[in-house]
Formats: C-alpha cells, structure tokens, sequence
C-alpha cells in the first residue's frame, strides 16, 4: 500500500473515531456545565459517570480493533468481554457463548474478528443480536461467522465496501473510500491480512452473515 494511501486510511479512520466519540464526549460535557450551573444534581452526575464509562469503553474496544499491538496472540474470551461490554444494554445485544472453542488468535485475526461485529452492528439500524461463533476449521483454520439479526437487517455500503476490498483487493486505490465506509474497507484489508476471504450474504429476511476462515500463522 502506498503512503499516500496508508495516509488517507489513517485520515479517514480518525473521523470515524472521532465521530463516533463526539456525541457520548459532548454528554460529559453537558453534565458538567449542569453541575456547575444547578449544583450537585443526581441526574447530572449520573449523566457524566455513564458517559464517561461508555467512552472508556468504546476506546478499550477501538484500540484493539484499529490499533497497533505487538503481534501476540489474543484470548477470544478477551475479545468477547470488549464487544459485550460496549454493545450489550444498547440497542445491539451480543450473543457470544463464554468457552467458545478458540482459546486465542493472532493480531490480524483479532482486529478482523473485532471490526465484522462491528460490521454487524452497522448492518442494524434498528437495533437486533449479533450472534458470534468461533468454530475449528480443517487443518486448524478458525471459521468465524457474525450473524445480525433484526429488523430491517440489510447489507449496507459499509458491509459492501468490505467484500469488494475483500474479493477486488488493490493495495494502491483507496479513491472510493470515505470516512462512511472506512471501516467496511479497513475489515476487508484485515482479511487480506489474515488470508481470509470474507463471505458476506443476506440468507434471509432481516439477517446478515459474515463468514471468514483464518489460518492459525494469522
């Protein structure tokens, strides 16, 4: 990839991350400016504890999700406790059995793993259950499904950005990603890094699934 490609990736990713924590950081604001104004409201400090706590969750989630980590294998029960945490109690439940087979993945598997329930999180605009299952694969590859369900359930440009980075995979063309669709061409990259194909399809009304197979070297 080149550097100017890499440099729009990097651009286009920190909009999406700075867009998606404005609206919970400009709560915390807001609480504040009522403490100061009316006092020690309840409601107000109430208000900024539980911002404050889905801010450090959503950065938990996003620095394993896009950043940079040493390369070390990862506890897909540590991935699990990330996107309960973050998503559960939200208009989004996540179905992940605890003891799923798959006791640890490498990095590129990590993130790929992390940004597909991403994925199918944006495929629910009204909300519904993202199903994950780890299962093992021949010669010890890890198939990964995501299953969205819920109402209006649909393939979004998001989710197909990552199949055609995925199936049409250029290293040097980033000329039809947006800050919209960043992270749709961010999982289909991480597939590619993975040696994974990401198979997306919609079986069924109200439902999206994401498959992939990753070696056990990813």
């Amino acid at each position: 990839m080149s550097v100017s490609v890499d440099l729009r990736i990097a651009q286009l990713l920190c909009s999406r991350i700075c867009h998606d924590l404005a609206g919970t950081v400009g709560a915390i604001n807001n609480g504040m400016e009522l403490l100061d104004e009316i006092g020690d409201d309840p409601e107000a400090r109430d208000l900024v504890t539980s911002s404050a706590r889905e801010v450090g969750r959503r950065l938990s989630y996003f620095r394993v999700a896009f950043g940079l980590s040493p390369g070390t294998a990862n506890a897909v029960a540590e991935m699990r406790e990330l996107a309960t945490k973050l998503y559960n109690g939200t208009r989004v439940e996540i179905d992940w059995p605890e003891g799923a087979p798959g006791a640890s993945v490498g990095d590129n598997a990590t993130k790929l793993i992390l940004n597909m329930v991403m994925l199918g999180v944006e495929a629910l605009p009204r909300g519904g259950v993202i199903a994950v299952k780890l299962e093992p694969g021949g010669e010890q590859d890890t198939e990964i499904f995501v299953t969205a369900r819920g109402e209006r359930a649909s393939i979004n440009a998001e989710i197909e950005a990552a199949r055609i980075e995925t199936e049409s995979f250029d290293p040097d063309d980033a000329s039809n990603v947006t800050a919209r669709n960043v992270q749709g061409f961010l999982t289909g990259r991480l597939a590619h890094l993975a040696g994974a194909k990401l198979a997306i399809e919609a079986p069924a009304e109200d439902c999206v699934v994401l498959a992939a197979r990753i070696p056990p070297s990813a």
